[in-house]
């Protein structure tokens, strides 16, 4: 599958306002990360939730499956565009936060990973992409949220489009 990087970065940028709206909006401290955090741990804010200290998110889209939007199945980025471990393998990352239809839900990024890593995660649809400008594809799988939802560590409803 062939997508455009571009097209992507807009409507990731455009999400993750919406997170960082929607953090002020329930007084939830944020900072935005560096583009070197971004870039390369693939964190693109701290928060700091339940009173805690300060904890490295980064912020996922609704994903299109077959044309429609999904919220049933989260993309796990197993290599990223440019051939290097994905977001999951990414040791300075906390949590990832899915938006979904009307909730961003917050997941430890390691319970993910310890979930994939305890099972035969190649019972999963794996999905390649191919950047328009590239010769590397990303690798991800499709994890259904049931299997997971039991992991949910924070969740945020959408109280504004």
């Amino acid at each position: 599958m062939n997508y455009n990087f571009e097209k992507n970065k807009l409507e990731g940028d455009k999400i993750e306002k919406k997170f960082e709206d929607l953090c002020q909006y329930y007084n939830i401290e944020i900072k935005k990360s560096s583009l070197e955090e971004d870039k390369y741990k693939h964190i693109d804010y701290y928060i700091k939730l339940k009173k805690k200290c300060f904890i490295s998110v980064d912020v996922k889209s609704l994903k299109k499956i077959n044309g429609e939007y999904n919220d049933d199945l989260y993309y796990i980025e197993l290599q990223n565009d440019y051939g290097y471990p994905g977001w999951i393998y990414s040791k300075d990352l906390d949590i990832i936060a899915f938006e979904n239809k009307h909730e961003f839900n917050l997941y430890r990024r390691k319970d993910i990973l310890d979930f994939i890593n305890s099972m035969n995660y190649k019972k999963y649809k794996e999905i390649k992409r191919k950047l328009l400008f590239l010769h590397t594809f990303s690798k991800c799988i499709l994890l259904p949220k049931k299997d997971i939802e039991h992991f949910k560590y924070y969740e945020m409803l959408k109280i504004f489009a």
